[in-house]
């Protein structure tokens, strides 16, 4: 078994080989942080309340206003950070903390280690916010400071050093105390000093005095109690890297240096940065500024050390800003730029709007601020090969003039990050983005759309939230009409009774689909770029002609995906009755290749004729398309650390199979498929099975052949006979765990229930990030089993035997069914990095 180093224990060893003279304690503690592990998430937020009521109301942390609000997971963990920061607050007297005070930081501490451990795997600490607690806490409170390590540990090792982030180099003794804190507190538990009612806390000037004190704090659980939730058992993988490590045997780390994201404003290039208290006047022009360099510049206005990907030297990012509508605006021709990572955590400026100065590490953009006063946003997205790698949402405070006010006036919050690793041969491996289109929820009922192709294109788009859905259902609803004549999605019993009108192809019909198809997918193009100014529709025509790779990256989730496969392109009279097909497609057909033809290839003769449809007009049959989303919190094992090599070599098959009698193609198909895998194949019929199959084989691809569906609106999967119960999101969390291998997971469900697309990729991101799949394959509309197995069939012989890439294996099975006369395999999509493959 290859054992790959977590994140953050390699970069302790990273700095044991910076610091000899540390290396002792660096192998003490790595063989302690490896025993912690990051708890799952099994919320039963029905006993979250009245905890958080119960534990927080006696501190003034929560009132009624607020209790009311407790809904997530989220804002229960903000609650018991606030208590914590509360507890600091009355930590203001010059003479430093008397008896009183100390007591009084313990009892908090206690108090909310005891409401933590009430809450067990419900708590979600934010490690970030924990360790900017432990900045502040005095160096002579342990009590208090081991109380927080406590809780910092509940997230694991791994989240803990990204957490330290550029502390861990910049101040290494430091750090190594804090981790020796967190082993020493997994070791005696969260409770320190006397279990006493909590003391009144002293006057303090900016904060009112706390509720009445609360009753004395339970006691700590008595010797002989059962396991406590937080201690897990190890895993084999962790149980290997513990035998590695006291074997003398400690790993070498090529990861380069943090390199953490820095940003500003300021009055003026050169200038100092604006300190994040300070507002901007209205009708202004800033410069604003992005630094990137082992620690966060002492005059960023973001409070997260988030590091970028791990990144080779010479690697050059685009930095790109984004406007809002009637808010703050990027200046058009200086709101791009590139940076060039030096390889020790730090870059220099590339290329800047106006020049740069040789070795100049702070690039510089200018914004203009409204107007009017008010509270204006803006975007920071940084690229790497036209890959978007982190966006940052800026939201800043404007004022008739500048001024100082109480609390943050500028704000820069870190709300997508894709990847937090890349290996240099996995850079290398990147496809250049023809287009990177990032898609998100503007929070006012609206969606944006950012299009970004380097310096060839970078534009914005808003769209209403009314608008956008029902112009991405008449794109599905295409779909459905050619698939069985009707544009509503079926439940399973009426999808039964359904005819599948491709089970004998015609001329006649693909015609009539690809017509109305254009049409279709011609209006989600034509909404799209209805939004973007001036000449910029025509630039985004031309750039996108040619076929490249399309990244869809949605911020958070994949709920708002767009059927990107189905966007038609090409010159469209869409309201025309006597639409015609293109001729040179016609005569191609079944003669040649359709990728090799000119029409493919961007050089269709009837493209300036409105009044044809070709098929190379469809975004899905002429680009490889690609989907990311920042899916979790940022710990190594996350699903956005995914790969672009499965593992696995040779190729081994996890395979679930329904045992329903009414699917008629299924035997022949499987073996047909095993057929390309040989010896490694591994075959449940029973849900029992294949969770059996999910703990104790390292796959490179899971093959699910079923039936979908949907109850109360959660997605599920049936293999076997269901008797033994549906797969459902939350059926994965500790059976499936396949980070060693990342395998590509591939959700064929024949015959599905009616499901809503947000649903179905709800689910689909389970596998993502729970199972820790590099990729899902999956479909946007429930399909016949004649398709699905023809697609499975194509696409994986070219993903498995022919090693294609995901996207190449994708484009080429639509276009082999397409060769065939079936316009269909518009309705599959992949979840993941288009480069995804297999390895040699």
């Amino acid at each position: 078994m290859t054992v790959q180093v977590p994140e953050g224990l390699g970069a302790l060893q990273a700095l044991a080989d910076d610091h000899p003279e540390l290396a002792d304690r660096v192998a003490t503690l790595q063989a302690a942080l490896a025993r912690i592990e990051p708890f799952g998430e099994d919320p039963a937020w029905d006993r979250v309340e009245g905890i958080v009521v119960h534990g927080l109301r006696p501190m003034g942390v929560v009132d009624d206003e607020e209790t009311g609000g407790v809904a997530d997971g989220a804002a229960v963990s903000g609650l018991i950070h606030r208590a914590l920061e509360r507890a600091l607050a009355n930590d203001q007297d010059p003479a430093g903390l008397d008896f009183v005070h100390n007591n009084y930081l313990l009892a908090v501490g206690n108090r909310v280690a005891d409401l933590a451990n009430a809450l067990g795997r419900e708590f979600r600490p934010d490690v970030m916010r924990l360790l900017d607690i432990v900045k502040q806490s005095p160096e002579f409170d342990r009590d208090f400071r081991h109380q927080v390590a406590w809780l910092s540990a509940r997230r694991g090792a791994d989240a803990l050093i990204a957490g330290l982030g550029a502390m861990l180099f910049a101040d290494p003794e430091r750090a190594l105390d804090f981790l020796q804190t967190v082993v020493d507190a997994e070791a005696e538990g969260p409770w320190r000093g006397a279990e006493a009612p909590m003391p009144a806390p002293p006057p303090a000037a900016d904060m009112p005095m706390p509720a009445p004190p609360p009753a004395p704090m339970p006691a700590p659980p008595p010797a002989g109690a059962p396991t406590p939730w937080h201690r897990l058992p190890t895993s084999r993988f962790v149980r290997d890297l513990m035998e590695r490590l006291r074997g003398g045997r400690l790993f070498r780390s090529d990861v380069p240096l943090p390199a953490v994201v820095s940003t500003g404003f300021a009055p003026e290039r050169g200038a100092e940065g604006l300190p994040a208290e300070r507002t901007l006047g209205q009708g202004r022009r800033y410069q604003f500024f992005v630094e990137i360099g082992r620690t966060r510049a002492a005059d960023a206005i973001n409070t997260d050390d988030t590091p970028l990907p791990d990144l080779p030297a010479g690697t050059v990012l685009q930095v790109a800003l984004f406007g809002f509508d009637g808010e703050l605006q990027p200046e058009a021709g200086f709101d791009v730029g590139e940076l060039r990572l030096v390889g020790d955590g730090t870059a220099v400026v590339e290329s800047q709007p106006g020049g740069a100065v040789a070795g100049q590490q702070r690039l510089y953009l200018a914004v203009s601020t409204p107007e009017h006063p008010g509270i204006f946003r803006m975007r920071c997205n940084i690229y790497c090969r036209q890959v978007l790698l982190q966006s940052r949402l800026l939201a800043v405070q404007v004022t008739d003039e500048e001024r100082t006010v109480g609390g943050p006036a500028l704000e820069s919050t870190l709300d997508f990050a894709v990847v937090s690793r890349l290996r240099p041969e996995q850079v290398e491996g990147l496809e250049p983005r023809t287009l990177s289109l990032l898609v998100n929820d503007n929070g006012d009922g609206t969606h944006g759309f950012r299009f970004f192709a380097g310096t060839e294109f970078k534009h914005d788009a808003t769209l209403g939230g009314e608008l956008l859905t029902a112009t991405l259902e008449k794109a599905r609803a295409g779909l459905r009409r050619a698939s069985w004549a009707k544009t509503t999605e079926p439940t399973r019993e009426e999808f039964a009774k359904l005819a599948y009108r491709y089970a004998d192809p015609t001329d006649a019909k693909l015609a009539e689909d690809l017509k109305s198809l254009a049409r279709s997918g011609f209006t989600v193009w034509d909404v799209l770029i209805d939004r973007l100014a001036g000449g910029a529709a025509d630039r985004l025509r031309a750039l996108m002609r040619t076929p490249g790779v399309i990244e869809l990256a949605n911020k958070e989730s994949l709920d708002l995906v767009v059927p990107a496969a189905c966007i038609y392109d090409h010159p469209l009279n869409a309201e025309q009755a006597d639409l015609t097909i293109c001729k040179d497609f016609l005569a191609a057909r079944g003669v040649t290749s359709l990728a090799a033809t000119p029409c493919f290839q961007g050089h269709c003769p009837s493209y300036d004729d409105p009044t044809v449809v070709c098929p190379s007009g469809f975004w899905g049959f002429r680009h490889q398309i690609g989907y990311s989303a920042s899916l979790t919190g940022g710990e190594s094992g996350d699903a956005h650390d995914q790969e672009l090599r499965i593992a696995a070599s040779p190729q081994v098959f996890t395979v679930g199979a329904s045992s329903d009698k009414g699917l008629k193609e299924r035997d022949g198909h499987l073996d047909r498929l095993h057929g390309l895998v040989g010896e490694q194949w591994n075959e449940a019929r029973t849900r029992t099975a294949l969770f059996e199959l999910f703990k104790t084989v390292a796959p490179s691809v899971v093959y699910l052949y079923g039936h979908g569906g949907s109850s109360a609106g959660s997605a599920f999967f049936e293999v076997g006979s269901g008797d033994d119960g549906p797969i459902i999101r939350a059926s994965l969390r500790g059976r499936a765990d396949w980070r060693a291998t990342r395998p590509l997971v591939f959700l064929n469900g024949c015959h599905s229930a009616a499901l809503a697309p947000d649903a179905a990729f709800t689910y689909a991101t389970g596998f993502l990030q729970t199972a820790h799949a590099s990729a899902v394959v999956g479909t946007e509309i429930a399909v016949f089993e004649k398709l699905a197995v023809a697609f499975a069939e194509d696409c994986l012989h070219r993903f498995v035997v022919k090693r294609k890439k995901l996207g190449e294996a994708v484009l080429g099975a639509r276009l082999s069914l397409l060769e065939q006369g079936i316009p269909l395999g518009l309705v599959y999509v992949a979840f993941g990095p288009s480069e995804l493959h297999l390895a040699a």
